[in-house]
């Protein structure tokens, strides 16, 4: 069963196991040491003071966090851009899917844009597969390092 619960000071394990993991990272940056990964973490939970504008969830798989999704709110642009960081182990089994199909209902719910943004490096297979399973249209140029995909 997966559930998404709003990430709080309670959930610092999951984010440094993710932003830790070279797997996990391997397409986004170097894995974070111990100290930047708490000042990471700390910035982020200031910007998600501003519920309006931004929202991280804990994804949680049989009762255990397994990954992160997050949803930005750009009001100039009218769209939100979404990502999601998962620990290996449940990688390739629908969580993320999953995890973006509840994100998408609960932002519908609290009258978000349904114009969606994602992004991913142009190698991240696993992204990629992941953005056009979900209905995302790739919007980049072949020349981009990163991938950009669209969802209406």
């Amino acid at each position: 069963m997966l559930k998404l619960y709003a990430i709080d000071e309670t959930h610092f394990s999951i984010y440094r196991k993710l932003y830790q993991n070279n797997e996990v990272m391997a397409y986004v940056c170097a894995p974070l040491d111990d100290a930047n990964c708490l000042i990471s973490f700390d910035l982020l939970m200031e910007r998600l003071k501003d519920a309006q504008r931004r929202r991280c969830d804990v994804i949680f798989y049989d009762d255990q966090p397994v990954g992160l999704i997050d949803a930005k709110h750009d009001a100039m642009h009218g769209l939100v851009e979404v990502g999601v960081l998962l620990l290996p182990l449940f990688q390739g089994k629908g969580v993320a899917q999953r995890a973006h199909s509840q994100l998408f209902e609960r932002l519908k719910a609290a009258q978000w844009p349904q114009r969606f943004l994602a992004r991913c490096h142009r190698e991240n297979h696993k992204a990629c597969h992941l953005y056009h399973s979900l209905g995302f249209n790739e919007i980049s140029k072949n020349t981009e390092k990163i991938k950009r995909w669209e969802k209406k």
